[in-house]
Formats: C-alpha cells, structure tokens, sequence
C-alpha cells in the first residue's frame, strides 16, 4: 500500500508518465504523445535525465520537449499515474520502492530500435504491462527465448511509430539539406553507427571520416548519443567532428535526437548494427555496413545477438576505408541492388507501415479504459 502520494494538477480523466534516459527515447514518443495530448481527457508528465542530469526540466528544455508537463523523477515515483511509458529497457530504482505509488502503475514499453543485438530481448521485460512489438521478429525472438507465449496479451503488434513519417508525405528532402547548408543537386550520404564497446568508429574513424568527407557527395554525420557522453569514451567525438562539421558539403548532427527526416534526404546510409539501418531499409535504399563481427567481447556483451536472420545481409559489409568508398560508389550507380531483400527485411522487422502512432495510441487507450 503507498504511504505518500503527490498531488498532480489538471481535471484529466487519465495520466500518463514518459520517461527517457536519453534523447533517442523522445523521439520514439513524441509520435504517440502528439495523439495522447490532443485527447482532453488525457494529461502526459515526463520525467527524465540528459547526461547523468536528473533535472527533467532541463531535459525538456534542451530538447525541445513540448506538450508535457516535466516533474522530477523522485516526484514522480510519488505521484499517481494511471501509465508509465518508456522506451527505456532499465528503470530507476527509485520506481520499484514499495512505498511509491509508481511502483503498481502500469508499464509500457515502446522500445528505442530494433537491432539483431536484440538487447530488448530479455527476461526483466516481463515487468511490463504492455510491450509494443516492433515487428514480427522482435515478436518471435520473444517466444523463441521463452520469455512469453505466442498469444500472451501483454505482447501488442504496433510498429516504429517514430517512422509513419517515411509514409506520410511529411519530410522534404530539399528543405532538410537546405537547413544544413548542403547542396540539393547533390547525393548525400549519411553515417549514423551504434555505439559499442569497440566500434569500427574506434578502430579507423579518422581515415573514415575523412575519405567520406572528401567524396563527390554530401556527407552527413549522426553518431549514437553515446558516442557524445564523456561518460563512455576515451575519444572526444564532439571534438573530433567539429572539424569536418566546418567543411562544406558535411554536416555533423550533435543536437538533431531525431534521425528520420535525415534519413528522409540521404540516397545511402552506412551504418554497423544499430537499429537505424533497419529503419533505412524502409525507404528500400542502398546500406552499407562496417563489419562487426560475432566475437567473443561482442556476444558477452549481446548474448542473444542474430547475425544469421538479417544481420548485415541488406547492404555489402566492409572491413576497411577503401572498401566502405567503393561501396558507397556501387550503391549510388546501382540504388536497386538488394532491394528484394530490404523489402523482406522491412516486413518482418515492422508491423503496420505508416500506422503505427495509431495502433500505439489505440493500444494506449484501451489500457487506459477510454474509448
């Protein structure tokens, strides 16, 4: 039973609690938190942290958060929620206290990708409430590990609600290179890899960066969020890639959470196993992937990685610089190659094209008993 309640404000039928721990998880949101807002009868609170800040007013400010209404976490795991969301696969402690009314509140998961390290899959997801399944694999590598069963409830079949956009007539690919000051005649390719322990960005970066750099194209760069905490690296990033930031034709994304109208105004994406190349492969254009292979570091550190499935089979996978650039060259001459095979990985890997912030908000409201 909870012993303290914070009082939260409005005349709402419902509330609803966001939280993040990074930027990337916003952008997973906001799609959902845009149908959640425009019901009278719902108010949405966001608790988060940016960077080890605990200040969600901070966070909400610097990210251009709005719509919420930002509480601090501790207030938040006193006050009474009728849903907590989350794209996070870890909560704060502080939720599961069992004198905090949090602590029964309902939980869903949205997810933040879908990755073959399938770092989503495992057992604490058994926490939630509602799990917003990406797509059929993610479904079935769930009831593969024996997490839960084919037909459990719990399991709802929603979609990247974060990529409706790729389908709605919404992005201009023009308007976005503009914005960057990047020439619209121009192909532009974008490098956007996931942060590991060791990356193919750690081990030839520099001569990567600056080969694509030098290139017949426009370059823009959108490293994992990771990649700019100085809590996880060694290298300056944010130092590294000013420079190339001030080069024409490259852009350097360091404050842009939000990939999908970047990858909207890219003709190729290179990229490693980050969830973003899965998402590219919606648009059925050309991938490249900086090989990562299934050592042992890497498999210790995603027991239940998949590089059999999809792995890096959507794209050619390179292991240098001048294989990444005659890559990059081949994939620009020839945008059709593999496409049969993207189309089949987005099938799988994606329920409800287009849709999908509809089935979530639907999905929400039927947790929530509103009509």
């Amino acid at each position: 039973m909870a012993l303290i309640s914070w009082p939260l404000g409005g005349a709402f039928e419902k509330r609803v609690l966001f939280y993040a721990e990074s930027p990337v998880k916003v952008a997973m949101f906001r799609p959902i938190q845009e149908r959640l807002s425009a019901d009278g009868r719902v108010g949405v609170w966001f608790a988060g942290q940016l960077l080890g800040s605990q200040s969600s007013k901070v966070m909400a400010r610097k990210l251009g958060i709005t719509g919420v209404k930002p509480i601090h976490r501790g207030l938040s795991s006193l006050a009474r929620f009728d849903a907590l969301i989350t794209a996070d696969y870890e909560l704060w402690s502080g939720y599961d206290k069992p004198f905090a009314p949090i602590a029964k509140t309902p939980r869903v998961q949205i997810f933040h990708g879908v990755s073959v390290r399938n770092g989503a899959v495992q057992p604490s997801m058994t926490q939630f409430a509602r799990l917003f399944s990406v797509g059929p694999y993610m479904t079935r590598r769930f009831v593969e590990q024996g997490i839960f069963e084919a037909d459990d409830p719990r399991l709802v079949p929603v979609g990247m609600p974060k990529t409706d956009r790729f389908f709605d007539g919404s992005l201009d690919r023009d308007a976005t290179l503009e914005a960057l000051g990047l020439d619209k005649d121009r192909p532009t390719i974008m490098l956007a890899p996931t942060w590991l322990r060791r990356s193919p960005l750690t081990e030839y970066g520099d001569a990567l960066l600056e080969a694509l750099a030098s290139g017949p194209w426009n370059l823009i760069v959108k490293l994992h969020d990771k990649f700019l905490d100085a809590r996880y690296n060694q290298i300056d990033w944010i130092g590294k890639l000013a420079a190339f930031g001030a080069r024409d034709g490259c852009a350097v994304l360091l404050d842009e959470y939000d990939a999908v109208p970047f990858l909207w105004a890219s003709d190729l994406l290179i990229s490693d196993l980050s969830s973003i190349a899965n998402e590219y492969a919606l648009l059925d254009r050309p991938l490249v992937y900086l090989r990562v292979g299934a050592d042992e570091k890497l498999v210790t550190q995603y027991p239940r990685l998949d590089l059999d499935t999809w792995g890096q089979r959507a794209g050619e996978a390179v292991d240098s610089v001048e294989a990444c650039v005659r890559a990059v060259e081949a994939g620009l001459a020839d945008p059709g190659a593999r496409s049969s095979f993207r189309k089949e990985l987005g099938r799988d890997l994606f329920y409800n094209h287009g849709q999908a912030s509809q089935h979530a908000a639907d999905a929400m409201n039927g947790l929530l008993g509103l009509t």
